[in-house]
C-alpha cells in the first residue's frame, strides 16, 4: 500500500485549489462516503490523471479541505500575534474563543461535523483527518499557550493539555449538539461574543494563580 499524502503547506497551483473546491461542495451536499473521485473530476471539470496528479484519495482531498477551513483561523497564529500587540490573556482567549466558534458555527463548519460523525466509523482515516487538521491544532497551541502562562505565574494550570480540553469544551458544546440536533437556531453574533467572555471569565476564575 502507497503511503498516504500528507496535507501540503506549499502554495496551491489554481488547479488544486478548483479540484478542492469541487471536492468541497460535493462532500457537504452528499456526504463523504457516496461521492467518487469520479464525480470529483467531473464537477471540477478535469481528467482523472489530472485530479490524482494533485490528490492520492478522497481522504487526502478531505484533509486539504479542512486545512484551507483551519489555515486563517490558527490558535497559535492569534497567541503570536496578540502576544506582539502585548494584549492579555482575557483579551488572547476571546480571540480564540470567538474565532473557533466562527468557524464552526456555520452552515459548512457543521456539515462537515456531521460528515465526520456519520462516516468515520466506515471510514477511520476520515476521523483521524478531521482530528488532526482540526481541534488537534486548537488543543495544542491551547495547551502550549497555557503551560506558558503556568511556568510565568500568570495562571495556576497544573495540567495544561486537560484545562485546554476543558476551555473548549466549555466553549463549544453548548452550541453544537443542540445545532447538530436542530433543537436550536443558529446563534447571533451577539450571543457568541457573550458565551466567549462568560467561559473566558469562568476560566480565568477557576485558574486564578
Amino acid at each position: 500500500m502507497e503511503p498516504k499524502q500528507e496535507a501540503s503547506t506549499l502554495p496551491k497551483s489554481a488547479k488544486a485549489l478548483q479540484i478542492i473546491e469541487a471536492a468541497s461542495k460535493l462532500f457537504l451536499s452528499n456526504g463523504f462516503g457516496s461521492v467518487s473521485m469520479d464525480a470529483i473530476a467531473k464537477h471540477a471539470n478535469v481528467s482523472k490523471p489530472t485530479l490524482y496528479s494533485h490528490f492520492q484519495d478522497k481522504e487526502t482531498l478531505f484533509s486539504e479541505i479542512m486545512n484551507a477551513m483551519c489555515q486563517d483561523a490558527g490558535a497559535s497564529q492569534m497567541v503570536e500575534t496578540f502576544e506582539q500587540e502585548n494584549s492579555s490573556p482575557e483579551n488572547i482567549l476571546k480571540a480564540i474563543g470567538r474565532t473557533k466558534l466562527d468557524l464552526v458555527l456555520n452552515w459548512q463548519g457543521l456539515s462537515l461535523a456531521r460528515i465526520v460523525f456519520a462516516e468515520t466509523t466506515r471510514f477511520p482515516s476520515l476521523g483521524e483527518t478531521f482530528w488532526e487538521t482540526g481541534p488537534k491544532q486548537y488543543y495544542d497551541a491551547l495547551e502550549a499557550y497555557l503551560t506558558k502562562l503556568d511556568a510565568e505565574g500568570i495562571l495556576k494550570v497544573s495540567n495544561p493539555a486537560k484545562a485546554a480540553m476543558n476551555f473548549d469544551g466549555m466553549l463549544m458544546w453548548t452550541f453544537i449538539f443542540p445545532l447538530l440536533a436542530g433543537v436550536i437556531a443558529m446563534p447571533t453574533e451577539r450571543e457568541i461574543h457573550d458565551h466567549v467572555d462568560g467561559i473566558v471569565a469562568d476560566f480565568l476564575r477557576i485558574h486564578a494563580p
